[in-house]
């Protein structure tokens, strides 16, 4: 199997685009995995963890300061390894995070009675929030 595909992840920005948490943050600041996929019989091997490190490898390139994801509350393994590359949980009741998990319909029950936490990590150490003044500047 030398050489063969053992996962992917998709990254966007666009999920921010008319988000509180998109018009909050600086343009270009933000980063969102949107799909995480680790073949089975490679998973619980590291393979997701070395996947992450890429992303934090292009958050890096592109000055990213967070990314951000969803991942579903049953999936323990998935929270785990999120949380050991960095991931914290967020307070979904917080408006900001619910109305941009709501505009991604990933709020609780939208999908199939599912429920997801939103994460992130900080990769540059610090967290630029846009005030109404700066707005103009963006």
């Amino acid at each position: 199997n030398r050489g063969s595909i053992i996962g992917s992840i998709e990254c966007s920005h666009q999920e921010f685009r008319g988000t509180m948490l998109g018009n909050s943050r600086p343009k270009g600041s933000l980063m969102y995995v949107t799909e995480v996929a680790v073949r089975t019989d490679v998973r619980r091997c590291g393979a997701g963890a070395m996947l992450m490190r890429g992303v934090d490898e292009v958050a890096s390139l592109r000055n990213i300061e967070t990314v951000y994801l969803h991942v579903d509350v049953a999936n323990r393994a998935a929270c785990a390894m999120y949380e050991k590359c960095g991931y914290s949980y967020l307070d979904k009741r917080d408006p900001i995070y619910a109305q941009f998990t709501a505009s991604l319909n990933l709020h609780d029950g939208a999908m199939h009675g599912r429920k997801h936490y939103l994460m992130c990590k900080n990769t540059l150490g610090k967290t630029t929030w846009v005030t109404d003044e700066d707005a103009s500047f963006f």
